[in-house]
């Protein structure tokens, strides 16, 4: 699969793995939406987060993560909890669980269970979340997060 690089592509670039016992600061930045707003969707989404990652029994990687983000309607969202991903070579894929303060009209705490896709290298990573439409209020959306591992 790395043949598709460059050959002048820096190792550190190639160097794919599963994190573990190892902290990561999440830099959220864009999202995509996927259908319309009523207003117009802010997808400059910046915040910060932190990630803890480690290996558990079976080989998955497991995280604890919490943070904040500008959101769609240009307010502040706060979210914590963990997610769980199987790990193929750089590529994760599973879910991030957890709770997200969205302010909304009916309800500011939500329960969540997210798909999650991941592209991880020896320095930084990119998470990929999928939040779909589950009211009125939310248009379906890919949220992007690079993520930098703490020395």
């Amino acid at each position: 699969a790395l043949a598709v690089w460059p050959d002048h592509m820096p190792a550190f670039f190639l160097a794919g793995h599963a994190w573990a016992d190892e902290w990561s600061l999440q830099i959220n930045g864009i999202s995509r939406h996927q259908g319309q707003c009523r207003i117009e969707c802010n997808e400059n989404n910046r915040g910060l987060g932190l990630q803890y990652d480690w290996i558990d029994d079976r080989g998955n990687v497991q995280s604890i993560t919490a943070g904040m983000l500008k959101n769609s309607l240009n307010d502040r969202s706060y979210y914590a909890g963990g997610a769980w991903q199987y790990k193929m070579g750089p590529v994760g894929a599973g879910a991030f669980y957890g709770l997200i303060y969205y302010p909304a009209e009916r309800s500011n705490l939500w329960p969540a269970v997210l798909p999650m896709l991941s592209l991880d290298f020896k320095h930084w990573g990119v998470n990929a979340l999928y939040i779909p439409a589950v009211s009125d209020e939310i248009v379906p959306a890919w949220l992007f997060q690079l993520v930098v591992k703490l020395p």
